[in-house]
C-alpha cells in the first residue's frame, strides 16, 4: 500500500513537469516555424535553441529542434552566409552543453557541431583575410580549440537522482526508515547543490 503511495507521489510530482515541459517545447517549435514563414531566421535559431533546452526523454521536440539547428546552419554554410552558420551551430553547441546534467554528453553529436563551427569560422577568416592559426589551417585550428574546451562529465545529476529515489523509498517503508531515507535525501541533495552543473 506504501508502495503505491510512492508510485502516485512520484508520478504526480514527474507528470505535470514533463508536461510542462513538453507544452513549452512545442510552442518554441511553432514559435521557430512561424518566424521561419516570415523569413527571420535570426527569431527562428532563438527559437530553436529554447525547445532544445526544454529536454525531456519522451517528449521528441527537443530533437526536432537540434535537426533543424543543424540543417539551418548547413544551409547558411552552403550558400556562404558564415554569420548564420555559426549563430545556428553554436546555438547547438551550447543547448548540448546545457542539457547534459540529464543524460552524458552526446559525443557525436557535439563533435560533428564542433567541426560545423570550426568550417564556419575557418570561411570567415577567408572572408576577412585572417589566418588566426598561422600556418594556413584555420579549420583544424579552430576545431582543435573547440575539442579542447569540452567541459568533465558533471555529477550532479546522479546525486539529484540518488536523491529522488532515497526520498521515494522513504515513503514506501516504514516510519523509522523514513526518517533516515529522507536524511539521506537531504544530504544527497545538499552535495548536488554544491556541485558545479
Amino acid at each position: 500500500m506504501r508502495a503505491a503511495g510512492a508510485v502516485v507521489i512520484v508520478l504526480g510530482v514527474a507528470a505535470p513537469l514533463l508536461g510542462r515541459v513538453a507544452w513549452e517545447g512545442r510552442a518554441e517549435l511553432r514559435a521557430a516555424q512561424a518566424a521561419s514563414e516570415r523569413g527571420r531566421v535570426d527569431l527562428e535559431i532563438v527559437h530553436l535553441g529554447r525547445a532544445v533546452r526544454w529536454r525531456s526523454p519522451f517528449a521528441g521536440h527537443d530533437e526536432a529542434a537540434l535537426e533543424r539547428l543543424m540543417a539551418v546552419g548547413r544551409e547558411a554554410l552552403a550558400r556562404g552566409d558564415s554569420q548564420t552558420a555559426l549563430l545556428a551551430h553554436r546555438e547547438v553547441r551550447g543547448a548540448v552543453l546545457a542539457t547534459r546534467a540529464w543524460s552524458s554528453l552526446d559525443d557525436s553529436l557535439y563533435h560533428a557541431v564542433n567541426g560545423e563551427i570550426a568550417a564556419a569560422m575557418a570561411a570567415q577568416e577567408q572572408v576577412f583575410g585572417t589566418d588566426l592559426s598561422g600556418r594556413g589551417e584555420a579549420e583544424a585550428y579552430h576545431l582543435a580549440l573547440l575539442e579542447q574546451a569540452r567541459p568533465a562529465e558533471s555529477a550532479w545529476a546522479v546525486f539529484v537522482g540518488l536523491a529522488i529515489v532515497a526520498a521515494a523509498i522513504g515513503v514506501a517503508v516504514s516510519r523509522r526508515v523514513t526518517i533516515v531515507c529522507w536524511s539521506v535525501a537531504l544530504v544527497l541533495a545538499a552535495i548536488a547543490w554544491l556541485l558545479p552543473r
